[in-house]
């Protein structure tokens, strides 16, 4: 399992997925900062690109809010696309199983984001209530609980 934490300071280079080894590199968990990508002074006049996002049809733009707690045992998977997640307020610890049966968990903050590929299983933590803008695939979804019927959540 690989954890990745995002530090709130600092430069915005993307913190990948990739994984060790030969072959092609996987495409694991994309995070990232939004402050230091949209300093024009650190990127003069160039766009920065900080991951790619694939879908096979129509996606969905919204924003949700979420109280400390109320997600864990939830999971969900995207397999018409790649799903974003940019925290606007509060924090929150992603579990994202990926397709080639590897897990990351990434620890994300008010101005930081997730780009999780299609397919990956994936469950998040809230820690702190948040806010989250989205941008998710409108066909393909699968949503589930590992939580006990009759269990009480958080």
């Amino acid at each position: 399992m690989k954890t990745t934490t995002l530090e709130t300071h600092g430069p915005a280079a993307p913190v990948t997925g990739a994984h060790a080894g030969g072959g092609a590199p996987k495409r694991g968990v994309i995070a990232f900062e939004f402050a230091g990508a949209i300093d024009p002074l650190t990127h003069p006049g160039a766009p920065r690109i900080l991951g790619s996002y694939a879908a096979s049809g129509p996606c969905m733009v919204g924003v949700v809010t979420k109280a400390a707690g109320s997600t864990d045992g939830s999971w969900e998977r995207h397999d018409g696309g790649d799903e974003l997640l940019v925290i606007l307020r509060g924090r929150a610890t992603f579990t994202v199983n990926l397709p080639d049966g590897t897990t990351e968990v990434t620890e994300v903050g008010p101005g930081q984001a997730l780009l999780i590929p299609r397919g990956a299983a994936h469950s998040g933590h809230i820690a702190d209530d948040v806010c989250v803008l989205f941008v998710t695939p409108s066909d393909g979804n699968a949503v589930w609980s590992d939580v006990e019927a009759g269990a009480r959540r958080r």
